[in-house]
């Protein structure tokens, strides 16, 4: 979840260009990447992200039966066959969603701890939770993700100053470590 923009303002954010339903009222509170999570359809963000496994578009027309009305794409469907909907346009949709991400991250002048290593980061996320959750509001990446995906929904969570982010990145060399820093805005160090 994350605070509610409007569709000018997430297609600015993302670099998005807008197609469909341009006047659209709604606003966007929540970030959806997998079509089987979707619980608040009428404020949800679908990233139609396509992986060797499948294509993200191809659940559009299921997610609009059930309510969804913002898709972010690289592929436009019709948009007269979606009525109301509105696409944000973007030549890499996981792109879009990290530079969403990381424009929504900035918001907040709040710690991030970052958990690396070979073996260990659950566990570790996990006992930092436990030991520092009644003093500190915290929001930590789901399970074992330490994906761009993981990462990135924990982000969506950060609603107020008091949020402190835990998360799991996976470490995979100094390239993947400075693309980590540049989202979450991390120090170095």
């Amino acid at each position: 979840m994350m605070m509610g923009y409007p569709a000018a303002d997430i297609a600015l954010m993302s670099g998005a260009h807008l197609e469909g339903a341009l006047n659209s009222k709604g606003m966007v509170e929540h970030l959806l990447t997998d079509s089987r999570k979707l619980t608040f359809p009428d404020s949800t963000l679908f990233f139609a992200i396509q992986t060797k496994q499948g294509n993200g578009h191809d659940y559009i027309p299921d997610l609009y039966r059930q309510g969804v009305r913002h898709f972010m794409v690289s592929e436009l469907p019709d948009p007269e066959s979606f009525p109301g909907a509105v696409f944000y346009v973007v030549g890499d949709v996981v792109k879009a969603l990290q530079q969403l991400a990381a424009h929504h991250r900035k918001q907040f002048s709040i710690p991030v701890i970052g958990i690396t290593g070979s073996n260990g980061k659950t566990i570790v996320k996990e006992w930092l939770n436990a030991l520092l959750q009644y003093k500190l509001k915290m929001v930590r990446s789901p399970r074992s993700y330490n994906s761009q995906l993981g990462v990135h929904s924990v982000s969506g969570e950060c609603r107020n100053i008091m949020s402190w982010p835990f998360l799991k990145l996976g470490y995979q060399g100094l390239v993947k470590w400075h693309c980590w820093k540049k989202w979450l805005g991390l120090p170095s160090g």
